[in-house]
């Protein structure tokens, strides 16, 4: 049995780096690069890099069968990835290296579900089907993390939203997804992992907030995939039986190491990393 599954995106990503992103009208792309990538297949690939036993649930097109065999070369179970008609998902993401904002072609993943999955101590629900989600949650034994990134903002009601923090055992979310959670459907009485970017993380747990500052990076490298980083470290502590805090202090030190560039998730298959 793995320690953890993972639901959510395999894409292909087409990130432009730009000095600064614009509100209206158009700036200068300083670098192109094309990658696998997605909320998933970050999280899979830096938490079987710090050996975590991990399984990846998503749906793709043909043309991102690479992207499997690289999960699947380093380690990641990739018996839950369906493969569609439809090609895709692809995300277009321009990065200025302190924000981002994406656009994403859904492809396969608009309708994916899974009749059968194994067991996982942890299951994460990152980006993807709530409806698919919500289906897999019913029939899961093992504990649940909800984390339904910037999708909570057009994927989810407040039906769905508070159907699948019913059975969940953790929240992900950052400071605006927070707010939105709160408004959709108060505030949720599981404990919350609040991340803040460069700042750390907060958990939140009944009246009690704890932060959990992070060292500031300098020479930042790369900011996509960062927090699916911090994710991925998250899961590697509460395997070596960490406690929250403990565990989130250990992700943000993963995280700081991906956006120097000391951990990657490039397409060989790179020596497992450990902090």
């Amino acid at each position: 049995m793995p320690f953890l599954n993972v639901f959510g995106h395999i894409n292909r990503d087409i990130i432009l780096r730009v000095q600064d992103i614009p509100r209206i009208g158009s700036v200068a792309v300083t670098r192109r690069e094309i990658c696998c990538g997605g909320t998933a297949f970050n999280t899979a690939m830096v938490a079987a890099k710090l050996q975590v036993s991990v399984d990846i649930y998503s749906a793709v097109g043909k043309s991102l069968e690479e992207c499997v065999e690289i999960l699947r070369i380093n380690g990641v179970g990739v018996g839950g990835v369906l493969f569609g008609e439809d090609d895709g998902p692809f995300c277009y993401i321009i990065d200025d290296g302190k924000e981002q904002v994406a656009a994403i072609y859904q492809g396969p993943m608009d309708n994916a579900s899974w009749s059968s999955f194994d067991e996982a101590e942890w299951t994460h629900f990152c980006t993807g089907s709530p409806e698919a989600y919500l289906d897999v949650a019913d029939k899961l034994k093992g504990r649940i993390a909800l984390d339904p990134g910037q999708e909570v903002f057009y994927k989810y009601d407040e039906a769905i939203l508070a159907s699948l923090l019913r059975y969940a055992d953790l929240l992900f979310c950052n400071k605006n997804e927070y707010a939105y959670i709160r408004k959709l459907v108060g505030k949720p009485k599981i404990p919350i992992i609040m991340t803040l970017g460069g700042e750390g993380a907060c958990l939140i747990h009944g009246n009690e907030e704890i932060f959990c500052p992070t060292k500031r990076v300098d020479n930042v490298v790369k900011t996509v995939g960062a927090g699916d980083s911090f994710r991925a470290g998250f899961y590697r502590a509460l395997m070596n039986g960490e406690n929250l805090k403990e565990a989130i202090q250990f992700a943000n030190a993963v995280a700081s190491k991906y956006v120097r560039g000391d951990l990657t998730i490039e397409s060989e298959l790179s020596p497992v990393w450990l902090i």
